[in-house]
């Protein structure tokens, strides 16, 4: 879903970004804790734990392509994976 905040943030470059994991399969929750380690800076416990409680946020205030990276990963995964607009800078 696109907003106005979004499209403004994406053309001024001035918005940040989270990703939520929203939804992770039992088949494939260690490539998901693999890319969540490699990616961000979770150790082995906190990844496991956020794949556990999904949905969960599990990045925040991110530029755009760190977000849409770190959500096509989780994707390739067959994770379930959102960016949404966290906020404006301006």
């Amino acid at each position: 879903m696109t907003d106005r905040i979004t499209l403004a943030g994406q053309a001024n470059g001035e918005t940040l970004y989270n990703v939520i994991l929203k939804k992770v399969s039992g088949n494939n929750k260690l490539e998901v804790i693999k890319v969540l380690k490699e990616f961000t800076t979770m150790s082995l416990i906190e990844a496991s734990d956020a794949v556990d409680r999904a949905p969960c946020h599990i990045l925040h205030d991110a530029t755009l392509e760190k977000a849409e990276e770190l959500a096509g990963q989780l994707r390739a995964t067959g994770a379930e994976a959102e960016v949404v607009a966290a906020r404006s800078l301006t």
